[in-house]
């Protein structure tokens, strides 16, 4: 990468991190991302996001929420999405791991494993005791918890895909909370009440290359919130975090901890559930192509992002604020979608078609295309089924034009814009201009200007339709350690 580009990324990595809105960094989630913060180039929105799964892989499967027959619990998967070098993505994960690994070193040492291949593999890590073909006895595994981290998610996605493996089958259930197993090997493996979490970070170009349209469709793709992350600032020497602060914040970490492990059904205050009622149809409404198959679950990322929240903050009810900070960052969520998969569909066929089609808006006939795009190595069935999955994302106009003999259909490319990043109406989940004043802990005065930090400040301009700009200074994020929680 020259230098020219090398900026360039740097300059789109600044904009994305001064966008992020402040709420997600609401109480210790924001206390944890100040501490580091100045020490690290890694993206604030990718430490906060692998701090909360982290927490929840961390407080185990006490705390959970009914919804009808079905119970959702603590444990998330997620995957951080960036340039390779750039992404800072590996230092967001050793950042936003210390607070817990310092509050449980248990967790850290025995629970947080690298590397997922099989699905073997991880049920064995939290397998039942049984008898065993090696010894007289295996006695199993105790803590049903496990977070794991794969710093290469391309290795799963090819690994999910060859004949006989597990490992897709695995993670859906994993994340699912159901019992896991494998009864056709000589030992039997079971694992009963597994609590796994995980972390994956993965290039853009990896990711479009190796998650199939199987992947979204079968429900893999959507157990995991994509989030795009880059390079938050360039620091030649980085530093350490403040020994004094880190403990304060240990501590802090410990005694959510141990709040939440002690924690069993969680509800709703009658503020949240009037705010998730307002936002639920938004939340379960279809996309079409490849975005809606992996957005098809948010409501179920919502909830789960929410108790987090709310364990965090020490509570064992999800009040409106924590529903707000879940709402906030799953827009990251879906905006990271949109800009990686946008202009994608899954479908290997419909993407060469349309990267194929002149841009200005020229049409060719469907003779056209299977003759000179894809020289007659495509039937009629699967240019018909990549013509559907172009037009279900509104990326290409179909004409059928009659003539004397059989009619011809014309395609040609749209113009269609998704410039905005957004796929939900303008504010869906934002706060009012008084609620963001009243609620955002970094109302706060800064330590160092004395001033509202830079996300605050966007964060505000949004719920007040004050114009933003978009290559701003990153969020100022000193004003959190000394903040108290948002809600308290």
């Amino acid at each position: 990468m020259d230098r020219l580009t090398d900026n360039l990324v740097a300059v789109n990595d600044k904009a994305r991190v001064a966008n992020a809105p402040a709420v997600i960094y609401s109480g210790l989630v924001g206390r944890v991302v100040a501490v580091f913060e100045p020490h690290t180039e890694a993206d604030p929105l990718g430490i906060a996001a692998q701090f909360l799964v982290a927490f929840g892989s961390a407080v185990g499967s006490g705390p959970h929420v009914h919804v009808g027959e079905t119970t959702h619990y603590c444990n998330e998967f997620l995957a951080l999405v960036g340039a390779s070098a750039h992404g800072r993505k590996g230092d967001g994960l050793r950042v936003a791991l210390r607070a817990i690994a310092d509050a449980d070193p248990g967790w850290r040492s025995d629970r947080v494993l690298a590397g997922l291949s099989t699905g073997e593999g991880l049920i064995n890590a939290v397998r039942n005791s049984g008898p065993s073909s090696e010894s007289e006895w295996d006695p199993g595994v105790d803590d049903k918890r496990v977070l794991v981290t794969e710093a290469e998610f391309a290795k799963v996605l090819i690994q999910a895909t060859r004949l006989n493996n597990i490992l897709s089958a695995t993670l859906r259930e994993a994340w699912d909370h159901q019992d896991l197993g494998v009864l056709t090997r000589k030992d039997a493996l079971r694992a009963t009440a597994p609590h796994v979490s995980v972390i994956a970070h993965s290039t853009t170009a990896d990711l479009l290359a190796h998650l199939t349209k199987t992947d979204a469709a079968n429900g893999f793709g959507n157990r995991f919130i994509f989030l795009a992350v880059g390079r938050a600032k360039l620091l030649s020497s980085p530093g350490r975090a403040d020994s004094a602060a880190l403990s304060v914040l240990v501590a802090d970490v410990q005694r959510s901890l141990e709040f939440a492990q002690a924690c069993g059904e969680m509800t709703r205050s009658d503020d949240a559930t009037a705010l998730w009622d307002a936002v639920y149809p938004e939340l379960t409404r279809d996309f079409p192509g490849i975005i809606g198959q992996l957005l098809a679950r948010a409501e179920a990322h919502v909830l789960r992002l929410s108790m987090l929240y709310a364990l965090c903050a020490q509570s064992k009810r999800i009040e409106e604020h924590h529903l707000r900070c879940a709402l906030a960052l799953w827009e990251q969520a879906e905006q990271s979608v949109l800009e990686i998969f946008g202009a994608t569909t899954g479908n290997i066929l419909a993407d060469t078609l349309l990267a194929w089609l002149p841009e200005d808006g020229t049409a060719l006939t469907t003779t056209t295309v299977r003759t000179e795009i894809f020289s007659n190595h495509i039937t009629a069935k699967e240019l018909s089924t990549a013509i559907a999955d172009l037009k279900a994302i509104g990326a290409v106009t179909v004409e059928t034009v009659k003539t004397r003999g059989r009619p011809v259909q014309y395609i040609s490319r749209t113009s269609s814009d998704n410039s905005s990043g957004s796929l939900r109406p303008v504010q869906w989940c934002a706060e009012s201009a008084e609620s963001a004043i009243t609620s955002l802990p970094c109302q706060h005065q800064s330590p160092v200007d004395g001033e509202l930090g830079g996300g605050a400040r966007t964060s505000l301009a949004r719920a007040s339709g004050a114009p933003q700009n978009n290559y701003a200074e990153p969020p100022s994020l000193a004003s959190f350690a000394a903040s108290a929680e948002g809600e308290s």
